[in-house]
Parts: structure tokens; C-alpha cells; sequence
């Protein structure tokens, strides 16, 4: 089996999927959520919004190894599915002072007036941003 680079499927992971991320709990469980992300163009880094008093900031805070998954979804023909990756590496949680990452990524899913209605809604919210630095990727469908 041969490795996949990032940039084997930057293009792909350019597109507002939802992404499902895996952190490790206090006590060893893994938690899995699902969300919006937004790739970086000139790192292998896939980079998250989120409000600094969630589970899965504390949990990336903690225990920097974790994992998201992206793709892999029934695409609406019986046994026919996306295509899925798993990119696993280290965790960065670091504030999103600027609000750059909630914008970025609320813009690249909701469109127009709708997205600057939710980034408004947002603005009180510590938020944090939570970095994927890829070390490696898996093919899982």
C-alpha cells in the first residue's frame, strides 16, 4: 500500500465537509465529534473553530494525539461511498484572538448574510482555534 501526502488530497479536503474529530478523555474514552474545518494551503495542517470551554478543546489541551476523519459518507447509491480519510497528528489549541478561524470557517460553509449572522452571534464566545499538524494519513473508504 502506498502513503498519502497531504497534497494527494488537499484538493479534496478543500471541500465544506463535515469532519469528525477523536480526542482521549481524562479517563481514556474516546470522544468523537462532528464539525466544520478549513485547510491551510501551505502547511499540512487542518485547523478547527471552536469555544475554549468544549470537551474536545480540553481534551486536544491535554493529550495533543488525536485524529480527524473526513469523507467516507454514503453518497446515496446503495454500497457506494466518498471518498474517506483519516488524518492523524499533534493537536494545537491557541486563541483565535482576531476571530480569523471562526470567520474563515463559517464563511467556507454558510453563505453570505447567513454567515455573518452566525459570526456576529459568535462574537462574545472565547474562541479557540484547534489545529490538525497531519503526520499521517490513512485511506478509509
Amino acid at each position: 500500500m502506498s502513503s498519502i501526502s497531504f497534497d494527494d488530497i488537499r484538493e479534496y479536503l478543500r471541500q465544506p465537509l463535515i469532519a469528525r474529530m477523536g480526542t482521549i478523555d481524562d479517563d481514556g474514552t474516546p470522544h468523537i465529534v462532528p464539525l466544520w474545518y478549513v485547510v491551510e494551503e501551505n502547511r499540512d495542517e487542518i485547523v478547527i473553530m471552536t469555544d475554549s470551554k468544549t470537551r474536545k478543546t480540553r481534551n486536544a489541551a491535554a493529550r495533543s494525539q488525536g485524529a480527524i476523519q473526513i469523507g467516507g459518507d454514503p453518497t446515496g447509491t446503495p454500497n457506494q461511498y466518498t471518498p474517506g480519510y483519516l488524518l492523524q497528528g499533534e493537536f494545537v489549541v491557541a486563541p483565535d484572538a482576531d476571530r480569523a478561524a471562526l470567520k474563515r470557517i463559517t464563511r467556507h460553509y454558510v453563505p453570505g448574510e447567513q454567515a455573518e449572522a452566525l459570526i456576529a452571534q459568535w462574537s462574545a464566545d472565547d474562541i479557540v482555534e484547534i489545529r490538525l499538524r497531519v503526520t499521517k494519513i490513512v485511506k478509509v473508504m
